[in-house]
């Protein structure tokens, strides 16, 4: 983990705060976004089950707010959980076979030794997000590097498959990540764990400037657009 400067430090625990005292308003949008009742993993980075917003926003204050690790949940839901041994230990899983797909989600970043910067990165998940003007859908910035693209579309697994092998004639150079069973994305709202800037949903016509200034005013979830 990134150690916050005295600064950060400062805007952190002012934040933690307001999120704290938002507490209705973050489960209400949770609610929003994901249902009343839900199966879906968090990532800390270590998986934990969640089964409703109101558990959901616990983990995101502990751990993102208090803790400041990431905040990640499944991109979609199951309608079952299984019993599994993980390193001679058993847990409760979900059931990948009972995978209910709602939504993609699709991350546009790159490492920077790659020699891409954000302004490509930014270009190529707006060019995605207006393939999808007929569905619901949202872009958002990471809080680092990156850009992701949420649309609701419900499909079934062999319709997902089959979607992420016509995105891949795309050649989109900056899309690294594709809907699969077992992804996790960042939560919206939530703090980016190494660059402390908050991963917001954006305005597609915002410059880059004002994007990193938007994710720098930290703020509690508001109405769910998508």
């Amino acid at each position: 983990m990134t150690e916050p400067t005295p600064e950060q430090r400062i805007k952190i625990e002012a934040w933690a705060e307001k999120c704290a005292s938002k507490k209705q308003t973050w489960i209400r949008y949770l609610t929003k976004l994901y249902g009343p009742r839900f199966i879906r993993e968090y990532g800390t980075p270590k998986r934990i089950m969640c089964y409703t917003p109101q558990q959901l926003y616990g983990q995101i204050l502990h751990f993102n707010r208090g803790l400041l690790n990431t905040a990640f949940i499944s991109v979609n839901g199951y309608a079952k959980t299984v019993i599994a041994t993980d390193r001679e230990r058993q847990k409760v899983k979900p059931d990948n076979n009972s995978v209910i797909i709602t939504r993609l989600f699709n991350d546009f970043d790159i490492e920077p030794e790659k020699g891409v910067y954000t302004d490509l990165v930014h270009k190529e998940s707006l060019e995605f997000y207006d393939r999808f003007e007929d569905y619901p859908r949202e872009i958002r910035y990471s809080g680092s590097r990156g850009f992701h693209v949420e649309v609701l579309k419900n499909m079934t697994i062999t319709e997902l498959n089959e979607f992420n092998r016509d995105i891949e004639t795309l050649k989109m150079t900056t899309l690294c990540t594709k809907t699969d069973i077992g992804r996790l994305y960042r939560i919206p709202y939530s703090l980016h764990q190494k660059t402390f800037r908050q991963c917001i949903p954006i305005d597609p016509s915002w410059s880059l400037d004002k994007i990193i200034n938007e994710s720098e005013t930290f703020r509690a979830p508001p109405a769910v657009i998508l």
